[in-house]
């Protein structure tokens, strides 16, 4: 292992620790139930305004500006087919623009609902990490 690798594990770590903080905050969840992989949907039980809360703390937390949008998505209609699944020009932006949300190059119906199900901690982690390089 590298220096170089050594030091981005330990950044990695600091931002996991600050993460998990938020969300045991956030969600009223146990230390231990905030595992890198857990959803926030599925496993802690966020709910859609939960989104806003974490966003809001997730700023404060890192001292980050997140566009609305920009972590939890928030597609264009023109995203979507007339039954409310991901078309495959969504599922390309999504890939483009959320590499931290796990996306299939061929998702057939993959709707917002189950996108954001998806979410995980690492997620969040991945997240902040790209925004802190961007500052």
């Amino acid at each position: 292992m590298t220096t170089q690798t050594l030091v981005m594990d330990e950044k990695r770590e600091v931002i996991y620790a600050m993460v998990r903080d938020v969300l045991v905050d956030a969600l009223g969840v146990g230390r231990e139930e905030v595992t890198p992989n857990a959803t926030l949907r599925g496993c802690l039980g966020a709910e859609s305004i939960d989104y806003l809360d974490i966003n809001f703390r997730l700023e404060k937390a890192f001292a980050i500006k997140i566009p609305r949008g920009d972590l939890f998505p928030d597609l264009d209609n023109e995203f979507y087919d007339d039954i409310g699944v991901i078309n495959p020009d969504g599922i390309a932006y999504l890939r483009l623009n959320y590499p931290y949300i796990p996306v299939g190059a061929d998702e057939r119906s993959l709707n917002l609902d189950e996108l954001t199900g998806r979410i995980s901690v690492n997620s969040l982690v991945d997240y902040v990490e790209k925004q802190l390089r961007k500052s």
